[in-house]
Protein backbone atom coordinates (compact mmCIF):
# COMPACT_ATOMS: atom_id res chain seq x y z
CA UNK A 1 0.00 0.00 0.00
CA UNK A 2 1.38 3.36 -0.68
CA UNK A 3 1.11 6.90 0.77
CA UNK A 4 -1.93 7.51 -1.20
CA UNK A 5 -4.76 8.78 1.03
CA UNK A 6 -7.50 10.19 -1.06
CA UNK A 7 -11.26 9.16 -0.63
CA UNK A 8 -11.73 7.24 -3.42
CA UNK A 9 -8.55 5.05 -2.58
CA UNK A 10 -9.25 4.58 1.25
CA UNK A 11 -12.98 3.10 -0.20
CA UNK A 12 -11.59 1.02 -2.40
CA UNK A 13 -8.95 -0.50 -0.24
CA UNK A 14 -10.45 -0.77 3.19
CA UNK A 15 -12.39 -3.46 4.54
CA UNK A 16 -15.57 -2.96 6.84
CA UNK A 17 -13.57 -2.83 10.35
CA UNK A 18 -10.34 -1.11 8.80
CA UNK A 19 -13.14 1.74 7.48
CA UNK A 20 -14.11 2.19 10.96
CA UNK A 21 -11.27 3.28 12.02
CA UNK A 22 -10.01 5.43 9.38
CA UNK A 23 -13.99 6.80 9.43
CA UNK A 24 -13.50 7.59 13.27
CA UNK A 25 -9.92 9.29 13.31
CA UNK A 26 -10.94 11.31 10.01
CA UNK A 27 -13.89 12.68 11.64
CA UNK A 28 -11.84 14.44 14.82
CA UNK A 29 -14.12 12.76 17.13
CA UNK A 30 -11.47 10.42 19.37
CA UNK A 31 -10.09 13.31 21.55
CA UNK A 32 -12.50 12.62 24.21
CA UNK A 33 -14.79 10.60 25.58
CA UNK A 34 -17.63 12.36 25.19
CA UNK A 35 -16.74 13.39 21.89
CA UNK A 36 -16.24 10.02 20.73
CA UNK A 37 -19.68 8.84 22.30
CA UNK A 38 -21.77 11.46 20.86
CA UNK A 39 -19.87 10.25 17.21
CA UNK A 40 -20.35 6.69 18.02
CA UNK A 41 -23.59 6.57 19.27
CA UNK A 42 -24.65 9.19 16.23
CA UNK A 43 -23.41 6.76 13.50
CA UNK A 44 -24.75 3.59 14.91
CA UNK A 45 -28.59 4.79 14.65
CA UNK A 46 -27.85 6.53 11.41
CA UNK A 47 -26.74 3.09 10.54
CA UNK A 48 -30.00 1.72 11.66
CA UNK A 49 -29.08 0.34 14.59
CA UNK A 50 -30.73 0.46 18.05
CA UNK A 51 -27.57 1.54 20.29
CA UNK A 52 -28.06 2.61 23.67
CA UNK A 53 -26.50 4.87 25.26
CA UNK A 54 -25.65 4.96 29.51
CA UNK A 55 -23.37 8.18 30.40
CA UNK A 56 -20.33 7.89 27.47
CA UNK A 57 -21.18 3.69 27.54
CA UNK A 58 -22.22 2.70 24.06
CA UNK A 59 -23.85 -0.95 23.68
CA UNK A 60 -26.25 -2.58 21.71
CA UNK A 61 -27.96 -5.83 21.96
CA UNK A 62 -28.42 -8.46 19.06
CA UNK A 63 -32.35 -9.26 17.73
CA UNK A 64 -33.99 -11.99 19.43
CA UNK A 65 -33.02 -11.86 22.80
CA UNK A 66 -34.19 -14.88 24.48
CA UNK A 67 -33.30 -15.09 28.46
CA UNK A 68 -33.07 -19.15 28.10
CA UNK A 69 -30.03 -18.56 25.55
CA UNK A 70 -26.90 -17.91 27.17
CA UNK A 71 -25.46 -14.28 26.87
CA UNK A 72 -22.67 -13.34 25.63
CA UNK A 73 -20.50 -9.85 25.51
CA UNK A 74 -18.48 -8.32 23.66
CA UNK A 75 -16.80 -5.22 25.04
CA UNK A 76 -14.49 -2.66 24.43
CA UNK A 77 -12.55 -0.44 27.51
CA UNK A 78 -11.48 3.08 25.24
CA UNK A 79 -9.88 5.17 27.62
CA UNK A 80 -9.05 8.47 27.42
CA UNK A 81 -5.86 9.98 28.78
CA UNK A 82 -5.27 13.61 28.59
CA UNK A 83 -1.56 12.40 29.31
CA UNK A 84 -1.15 10.81 26.21
CA UNK A 85 -1.70 12.90 23.24
CA UNK A 86 -0.65 11.45 20.14
CA UNK A 87 2.50 13.54 18.88
CA UNK A 88 4.98 13.82 15.42
CA UNK A 89 1.86 11.37 13.78
CA UNK A 90 2.17 11.43 9.99
CA UNK A 91 0.37 13.62 8.15
CA UNK A 92 -1.75 10.55 6.40
CA UNK A 93 -3.96 8.76 8.10
CA UNK A 94 -2.16 5.48 6.25
CA UNK A 95 1.11 5.16 6.10
CA UNK A 96 3.11 2.39 4.39
CA UNK A 97 0.12 0.23 5.60
CA UNK A 98 -0.94 1.38 8.93
CA UNK A 99 -3.08 3.27 10.51
CA UNK A 100 -2.18 6.44 12.28
CA UNK A 101 -4.52 8.32 14.77
CA UNK A 102 -5.30 8.72 18.61
CA UNK A 103 -5.51 5.11 20.60
CA UNK A 104 -5.64 3.24 17.08
CA UNK A 105 -2.83 0.82 19.07
CA UNK A 106 -3.97 1.27 21.99
CA UNK A 107 -8.19 0.59 21.74
CA UNK A 108 -9.43 1.34 18.49
CA UNK A 109 -8.29 -1.39 16.37
CA UNK A 110 -9.50 -3.33 19.25
CA UNK A 111 -12.69 -1.69 19.21
CA UNK A 112 -13.26 -1.36 15.22
CA UNK A 113 -12.53 -5.33 14.76
CA UNK A 114 -14.98 -6.50 17.52
CA UNK A 115 -17.40 -3.84 16.44
CA UNK A 116 -17.21 -5.26 12.85
CA UNK A 117 -17.07 -8.62 14.13
CA UNK A 118 -20.51 -7.97 16.16
CA UNK A 119 -22.48 -6.47 13.37
CA UNK A 120 -22.02 -9.51 11.14
CA UNK A 121 -22.86 -12.37 13.71
CA UNK A 122 -25.95 -10.18 14.46
CA UNK A 123 -27.00 -10.83 10.87
CA UNK A 124 -26.57 -14.64 11.63
CA UNK A 125 -29.29 -16.56 13.86
CA UNK A 126 -26.58 -17.97 16.50
CA UNK A 127 -27.39 -19.73 19.49
CA UNK A 128 -26.47 -17.51 21.96
CA UNK A 129 -27.61 -13.69 22.91
CA UNK A 130 -25.10 -11.30 21.97
CA UNK A 131 -24.12 -7.42 23.41
CA UNK A 132 -21.83 -5.53 22.43
CA UNK A 133 -20.50 -2.09 24.38
CA UNK A 134 -17.99 0.40 24.44
CA UNK A 135 -17.01 1.58 27.80
CA UNK A 136 -16.19 5.23 26.64
CA UNK A 137 -14.45 7.15 29.97
CA UNK A 138 -11.43 9.60 30.76
CA UNK A 139 -8.66 8.08 32.69
CA UNK A 140 -9.20 7.72 36.31
CA UNK A 141 -12.38 7.74 36.27
CA UNK A 142 -14.59 4.20 36.87
CA UNK A 143 -18.11 4.70 35.29
CA UNK A 144 -18.76 1.23 34.82
CA UNK A 145 -20.76 0.19 38.43
CA UNK A 146 -24.06 1.58 37.03
CA UNK A 147 -23.58 0.94 33.47
CA UNK A 148 -23.32 -2.68 34.35
CA UNK A 149 -26.66 -2.61 36.46
CA UNK A 150 -28.38 -2.10 33.04
CA UNK A 151 -27.18 -5.19 31.24
CA UNK A 152 -28.75 -8.50 31.65
CA UNK A 153 -26.85 -10.87 33.12
CA UNK A 154 -23.99 -12.25 31.25
CA UNK A 155 -22.48 -15.65 30.91
CA UNK A 156 -19.16 -14.83 29.42
CA UNK A 157 -17.57 -11.46 28.29
CA UNK A 158 -14.36 -11.29 25.49
CA UNK A 159 -12.61 -8.21 26.11
CA UNK A 160 -11.21 -6.68 23.28
CA UNK A 161 -8.06 -5.33 24.70
CA UNK A 162 -4.61 -4.41 22.97
CA UNK A 163 -2.89 -8.06 23.52
CA UNK A 164 -1.03 -8.69 20.22
CA UNK A 165 -3.96 -10.88 19.85
CA UNK A 166 -2.62 -13.27 22.20
CA UNK A 167 -5.31 -15.02 24.01
CA UNK A 168 -5.17 -14.21 27.89
CA UNK A 169 -7.77 -15.76 30.30
CA UNK A 170 -7.90 -14.82 33.83
CA UNK A 171 -8.93 -18.63 36.39
CA UNK A 172 -8.36 -17.19 39.38
CA UNK A 173 -8.99 -14.39 41.95
CA UNK A 174 -7.10 -11.19 42.09
CA UNK A 175 -7.29 -7.90 44.09
CA UNK A 176 -5.45 -4.42 42.87
CA UNK A 177 -4.58 -3.12 45.94
CA UNK A 178 -3.64 0.28 46.97
CA UNK A 179 -1.19 0.98 49.11
CA UNK A 180 -0.56 4.77 51.07
CA UNK A 181 1.90 6.02 53.19
CA UNK A 182 2.07 9.67 54.36
CA UNK A 183 5.02 10.82 55.90
CA UNK A 184 6.73 14.87 56.33
CA UNK A 185 9.37 14.21 54.02
CA UNK A 186 9.57 12.86 50.53
CA UNK A 187 12.62 10.57 51.52
CA UNK A 188 10.98 9.41 54.94
CA UNK A 189 7.54 8.31 52.89
CA UNK A 190 9.43 6.42 49.85
CA UNK A 191 11.55 4.56 52.74
CA UNK A 192 8.55 4.16 54.57
CA UNK A 193 6.88 2.21 51.73
CA UNK A 194 9.64 0.48 50.59
CA UNK A 195 9.92 -1.52 53.75
CA UNK A 196 6.10 -2.16 53.77
CA UNK A 197 6.90 -3.40 50.53
CA UNK A 198 9.68 -5.49 51.49
CA UNK A 199 7.98 -6.91 54.14
CA UNK A 200 4.78 -7.65 51.94
CA UNK A 201 7.10 -9.59 49.70
CA UNK A 202 8.78 -11.34 52.71
CA UNK A 203 5.98 -11.99 55.31
CA UNK A 204 2.45 -11.38 54.27
CA UNK A 205 2.90 -13.34 50.40
CA UNK A 206 3.78 -16.94 49.38
CA UNK A 207 6.41 -16.12 46.24
CA UNK A 208 4.29 -15.41 42.95
CA UNK A 209 0.99 -13.91 44.79
CA UNK A 210 2.06 -10.76 44.82
CA UNK A 211 3.21 -8.94 41.37
CA UNK A 212 5.42 -5.89 40.50
CA UNK A 213 4.32 -2.60 42.31
CA UNK A 214 4.45 1.01 41.33
CA UNK A 215 5.15 3.61 42.92
CA UNK A 216 3.99 7.17 42.76
CA UNK A 217 5.02 10.24 44.98
CA UNK A 218 2.36 13.37 45.64
CA UNK A 219 3.54 16.21 47.40
CA UNK A 220 0.57 17.46 49.15
CA UNK A 221 1.08 20.74 50.76
CA UNK A 222 4.52 21.90 52.57
CA UNK A 223 6.60 19.26 53.26
CA UNK A 224 3.83 16.89 53.30
CA UNK A 225 4.29 13.79 51.10
CA UNK A 226 2.08 10.91 50.06
CA UNK A 227 3.80 7.80 48.24
CA UNK A 228 1.43 5.02 46.85
CA UNK A 229 2.12 2.14 45.26
CA UNK A 230 -0.56 -0.16 43.32
CA UNK A 231 0.10 -4.58 43.40
CA UNK A 232 -1.74 -7.31 41.79
CA UNK A 233 -2.55 -10.09 44.53
CA UNK A 234 -3.34 -13.27 44.08
CA UNK A 235 -5.67 -14.63 47.05
CA UNK A 236 -8.17 -17.75 47.68
CA UNK A 237 -11.62 -18.82 48.70
CA UNK A 238 -10.50 -18.10 52.47
CA UNK A 239 -10.75 -14.18 53.07
CA UNK A 240 -11.62 -11.64 50.58
CA UNK A 241 -9.17 -8.39 49.95
CA UNK A 242 -11.30 -6.06 51.86
CA UNK A 243 -10.74 -8.34 54.98
CA UNK A 244 -6.96 -8.26 54.37
CA UNK A 245 -6.92 -4.69 54.24
CA UNK A 246 -8.83 -4.16 57.53
CA UNK A 247 -6.43 -7.00 59.10
CA UNK A 248 -3.54 -4.75 58.07
CA UNK A 249 -4.57 -2.09 60.25
CA UNK A 250 -3.73 -4.03 63.42
CA UNK A 251 -0.66 -5.32 61.48
CA UNK A 252 2.00 -2.14 62.69
CA UNK A 253 2.37 -0.94 58.85
CA UNK A 254 3.53 2.48 58.07
CA UNK A 255 0.92 2.60 55.07
CA UNK A 256 -2.70 2.19 55.16
CA UNK A 257 -4.58 -0.04 52.27
CA UNK A 258 -7.64 0.18 49.86
CA UNK A 259 -8.92 -2.06 46.90
CA UNK A 260 -8.89 -0.65 43.82
CA UNK A 261 -10.10 -3.42 42.36
CA UNK A 262 -11.66 -7.27 43.89
CA UNK A 263 -11.91 -9.65 40.92
CA UNK A 264 -14.68 -12.34 42.57
CA UNK A 265 -12.23 -15.77 42.93
CA UNK A 266 -12.20 -19.02 41.61
CA UNK A 267 -13.69 -18.56 38.21
CA UNK A 268 -12.44 -21.88 36.10
CA UNK A 269 -12.24 -22.12 32.29
CA UNK A 270 -10.88 -25.71 31.87
CA UNK A 271 -12.45 -27.04 28.93
CA UNK A 272 -14.85 -24.19 28.22
CA UNK A 273 -16.74 -24.80 24.76
CA UNK A 274 -15.81 -21.09 24.11
CA UNK A 275 -12.48 -21.20 24.46
CA UNK A 276 -12.11 -24.82 22.97
CA UNK A 277 -13.67 -23.86 19.94
CA UNK A 278 -10.56 -21.84 19.50
CA UNK A 279 -7.10 -23.10 18.52
CA UNK A 280 -4.89 -19.89 19.11
CA UNK A 281 -2.36 -20.17 21.92
CA UNK A 282 -4.04 -19.64 25.47
CA UNK A 283 -1.93 -17.29 28.28
CA UNK A 284 -2.98 -16.89 32.34
CA UNK A 285 -1.82 -13.65 33.45
CA UNK A 286 -1.99 -12.80 37.06
CA UNK A 287 -4.30 -9.51 36.74
CA UNK A 288 -7.53 -8.36 36.40
CA UNK A 289 -8.55 -8.54 33.01
CA UNK A 290 -10.92 -5.69 30.91
CA UNK A 291 -9.62 -3.47 33.70
CA UNK A 292 -12.76 -3.15 36.14
CA UNK A 293 -15.39 -4.39 34.16
CA UNK A 294 -15.48 -7.94 34.28
CA UNK A 295 -15.14 -7.89 38.30
CA UNK A 296 -17.87 -6.30 38.07
CA UNK A 297 -19.62 -8.28 36.33
CA UNK A 298 -18.71 -11.45 38.18
CA UNK A 299 -18.45 -13.76 34.93
CA UNK A 300 -15.91 -15.61 33.24
CA UNK A 301 -13.86 -13.87 30.35
CA UNK A 302 -10.84 -13.56 28.31
CA UNK A 303 -8.96 -10.85 26.52
CA UNK A 304 -8.01 -10.54 23.07
CA UNK A 305 -7.51 -8.11 20.87
CA UNK A 306 -4.87 -6.36 18.19
CA UNK A 307 -2.14 -4.08 18.91
CA UNK A 308 -1.04 -3.19 22.24
CA UNK A 309 3.23 -1.96 21.60
CA UNK A 310 2.50 1.35 20.08
CA UNK A 311 -0.39 3.20 21.07
CA UNK A 312 -0.82 5.65 18.20
CA UNK A 313 -0.82 3.68 15.27
CA UNK A 314 -2.03 0.16 14.23
CA UNK A 315 -1.47 -2.51 11.20
CA UNK A 316 -4.26 -2.24 8.80
CA UNK A 317 -4.16 -5.79 8.58
CA UNK A 318 -3.92 -6.53 12.27
CA UNK A 319 -7.33 -4.79 12.27
CA UNK A 320 -8.47 -6.84 9.25
CA UNK A 321 -7.31 -10.25 10.91
CA UNK A 322 -8.30 -9.81 14.51
CA UNK A 323 -12.18 -9.08 12.99
CA UNK A 324 -12.26 -11.85 11.17
CA UNK A 325 -10.41 -14.28 14.11
CA UNK A 326 -13.63 -12.99 16.33
CA UNK A 327 -16.38 -13.77 13.45
CA UNK A 328 -14.88 -17.10 12.59
CA UNK A 329 -14.65 -18.08 16.62
CA UNK A 330 -18.06 -17.02 17.36
CA UNK A 331 -19.85 -17.86 14.26
CA UNK A 332 -22.41 -21.04 15.34
CA UNK A 333 -20.84 -21.75 19.03
CA UNK A 334 -23.20 -24.35 21.32
CA UNK A 335 -22.23 -24.01 25.20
Amino acid sequence: MNQQTSFDFIGAELSGSTRLLYEWIQSGSMLSASAFADYLFRYLTEQGYEANRYGNHIWMMAPGFDTRKKTLLLATHCIFDKHSNPIDLPKETICNQRIYGPYAGAWGGCLASLLQAYLELCREQEPYNLIFAALTEEQERDEADDFVTTLPTIDFCIIAQATGMQLIKGEKGYAYLHGICRENGEQDAIMQCAEDICRLQREDFTPGQLGNCSLEMQQINGNSHTASYDFHWEYNECHTAQEWCEKQAEENYHSSFEVREDWHPCICLDNHPLLNATTIKQTQQHEPIGHSLLGKLSCPGVKIGPGGTIAHSIGVADVDNAAHFYKEWLHNINW
